[in-house]
């Protein structure tokens, strides 16, 4: 892996076609995802007309294609854990504005679930992905096996 913070400096998710997700940044987005601070339910990646940025409403359904759902679903499958960077445009407690802005490495992140979920307002259908803080080797809220 390529030694730095952050590789891709565009895009918010760092990811490999047929590995996975090396890192996320949860910053802002079309208002899908949701910050609760040990876990994250983030929305996927697509749906949007070429030009739109993430804050634009979703346009069309996202699917398993697109390259940074299939390389989340890649790490939930897998096991393999996601890093996370807060940033300053985070709404709620979490983001990073009201401590001086900037972004915030805030630790490995499990994916304990990757799936489409049709919205209730638009009827799109959305990649939804529960991301879960680890703690000590073992993601939050994980059983036993």
């Amino acid at each position: 892996m390529v030694s730095g913070f952050f590789r891709p400096f565009v895009t918010p998710e760092w990811c490999t076609p047929g590995v996975g997700c090396f890192a996320i940044i949860v910053n802002n987005d079309n208002g899908a995802s949701q910050d609760r601070g040990d876990s994250i339910l983030y929305a996927g990646s697509g749906g949007r007309r070429r030009g739109q940025n993430r804050t634009a409403p979703q346009s069309f359904d996202q699917d398993w294609t697109n390259a940074t759902n299939s390389a989340l679903r890649l790490n939930f499958e897998a096991g393999e854990p996601v890093r996370v960077v807060r940033g300053p445009k985070l709404l709620g407690a979490h983001g990073t504005a009201e401590s001086g802005g900037g972004f915030r490495y805030d630790g490995l992140f499990r994916v304990a679930s990757a799936e489409m979920v049709r919205s209730p307002t638009s009827g799109l259908l959305t990649a939804m992905f529960e991301l879960r803080k680890v703690c000590g080797g073992e993601a939050e809220g994980a059983q036993a096996g």
